[in-house]
């Protein structure tokens, strides 16, 4: 649930935004939110990133990894030369950074929950996320969920959102289902539960 003092909110307006910046730039700007630890499988995002930078027609697809990176990774990400990839190691305001992309990719190998899907959701950022049964239960049908050991899916579906209609049903799909976190629907179903009891 996001708290009361969560200072994203939900943002019904950043759909519009995205759909009018995908229509007059052709671009859709990924977002990863994450440590850089093993499990949270930042390689893959950065093969996607290299991926993108190979790939010569439309749409194109421009990365941003919120993380601070440890230095093999820095290292990694150096020798790819990837100008389609922006490094942010921290940031004052998440809901900047939210705000600046138009869709989350959440390629971790392992997760207990999973807060940057719900932050992504409270903007209305589609999101595309590994297919583990934690991830399941918090995306729903609202998502995409996708094996999180072959790109060529997730750049199938990243492709597939420079389509500014496709895009905005994905993203207003996803902002309805990131209301059910919201505190106000927590403290009614907290209400409900103890009404019953």
């Amino acid at each position: 649930m996001l708290p009361e003092t969560h200072s994203l909110g939900f943002h019904h307006d950043h759909v519009g935004t995205s759909v009018d910046r995908i229509r007059a730039t052709g671009a859709v700007r990924v977002l990863y939110v994450a440590t850089d630890r093993p499990p949270k499988n930042l390689r893959f995002f950065i093969r996607l990133a290299q991926l993108a930078a190979q790939f010569s027609g439309p749409p194109r697809l421009e990365f941003t990894l919120l993380s601070r990176l440890r230095p093999e990774t820095r290292a990694l990400v150096s020798e790819r030369n990837l100008p389609n990839l922006t490094i942010i190691p921290e940031v004052r305001s998440a809901a900047d950074v939210y705000a600046a992309n138009d869709v989350l990719v959440f390629p971790s190998l392992h997760e207990g929950f999973g807060l940057p899907v719900i932050e992504a959701m409270a903007f209305g950022l589609p999101v595309i996320a590994s297919n583990l049964p934690s991830l399941q239960e918090v995306v729903t049908d609202s998502g995409t969920l996708l094996d999180p050991g072959a790109p060529e899916p997730w750049m199938e579906s990243l492709r597939a959102l420079a389509e500014p209609s496709f895009y905005e049903a994905a993203a207003r799909r996803s902002l309805a289902r990131g209301e059910n976190f919201s505190p106000a629907r927590f403290r009614e179903t907290v209400g409900r539960i103890f009404q019953d009891m």
